[in-house]
């Protein structure tokens, strides 16, 4: 199990997505949270808690005037740790125009190779998954290859 604490800015928000074998449990510890699971609607606040199953769609966003926290335990972890870790480097380094959407040719790049190596734990569900399994392989074939260049 890997145990996080997310903290967000009023109208921060995480794109609709979902894990194919993971379960996600969150417990509220500040702030309005907006969670829309499987096509339900569900607000939250200090001390609600909420599970997400395995394979569950969500999204969730911040959607009070402050500063909002909660703590998510993700179950089994798998890689999830690193995923975290690799899509705030994403961000920092401007791959993305807002959560989920990449900038220009590089971030796609960037995005698809990453959505594609984390495939067996997180899907998310923008561009469509018809359009994804399209173009994703294609493009992180040439990210990779492009990473590879530029290491020799």
């Amino acid at each position: 199990m890997l145990q996080n604490e997310l903290t967000a800015d009023p109208g921060s928000e995480v794109p609709e997505h979902f894990h194919p074998h993971i379960e996600e449990r969150f417990e509220i510890l500040e702030g309005e949270w907006s969670f829309r699971v499987n096509g339900e609607e569900r607000r939250a606040g200090p001390g609600d808690r909420l599970v997400v199953p395995a394979g569950a769609r969500h999204k969730f966003a911040n959607v009070g005037l402050k500063v909002g926290r909660f703590i998510a335990e993700i179950e089994p972890a798998m890689d999830m740790e690193r995923f975290f870790a690799e899509s705030a480097e994403l961000a920092r380094a401007s791959m993305f125009r807002r959560p989920g959407v990449p900038k220009g040719l590089s971030g796609a790049l960037a995005a698809s190779e990453f959505a594609e190596r984390y495939s067996d734990t997180t899907v998310m569900l923008f561009p469509p998954r018809p359009v994804q399994r399209l173009t994703f392989p294609l493009l992180a074939r040439i990210e990779r290859r492009r990473r590879r260049k530029a290491r020799a």
